[in-house]
């Protein structure tokens, strides 16, 4: 069956960001006095990028410091955005996509300001359809108002529409919407375990490539 919608997640899917985040945490731990060093991957990674972001930070750092952390990365994720660059062979994958009349998505929890430099410096800015982030919709991931911003938008019916996401909040919230899913597991941060909710799951971006550009890919 062909596919009409491709609605990618950003960070970790589209492009390799998590060693810029991570270094972006590390220097707000520095600044309130939370200084976790070489131990910050191995200790926080996963908390870091499943919990709420507001939540894990006054955790962490105190609920005296949540708010005022937030707001220093947040000021800090706009200027490293510029510094995000998209997967190899991603650009040409969402190219052949494209090349054959395939609209692409993005939707993002990632807010409004940093999201939309990750989208123009990594060159995905071209090949989009539609752009939903975190700053667009009341309820982020693991609702699924993002993807029915976008349908409302690019109303195909939801078996020709997939979700391609590193995180199982991808996996949910698309599955609310009764849209296919990829979990994207190219990403080194993230452990190769089956994700046995998706229908499918790729370990590189060249396999998911093969398969996104069968002629009629099965889904």
């Amino acid at each position: 069956m062909k596919r009409d919608l491709y609605v990618f997640d950003l960070d970790g899917t589209l492009v390799d960001s998590f060693g810029i985040y991570f270094d972006c945490l590390k220097a707000v731990f520095n600044e309130f006095g939370k200084d976790k060093g070489v131990s910050f991957h191995d200790e926080l990674r996963y908390p870091s990028l499943t919990e709420p972001l507001p939540k894990f930070l006054s955790d962490s750092l105190g609920e005296q410091h949540g708010v005022a952390a937030m707001k220093l990365l947040r000021e800090m994720s706009v200027v490293d955005a510029q510094r995000t660059r998209a997967f190899d062979g991603m650009l040409d994958t969402l190219e052949r996509l494209k090349s054959r009349g395939t609209k692409i998505a993005v939707w993002t929890n990632r807010d409004f300001p940093s999201a939309s430099l990750i989208v123009e410096h990594a060159g995905l800015k071209p090949f989009l359809d539609a752009f939903i982030s975190g700053s667009c919709v009341t309820d982020k991931k693991p609702s699924n108002e993002g993807m029915g911003k976008i349908l409302t938008r690019h109303p195909f019916s939801t078996d020709r529409v997939v979700m391609v996401g590193d995180h199982e909040h991808d996996v949910w919230a698309a599955k609310k919407s009764a849209v296919r899913t990829v979990r994207a597991s190219w990403h080194r941060y993230w452990d190769i375990a089956p994700c046995t909710e998706a229908d499918h799951q790729f370990y590189s971006v060249d396999e998911f490539s093969a398969w996104s550009n069968e002629p009629t890919p099965e889904i």
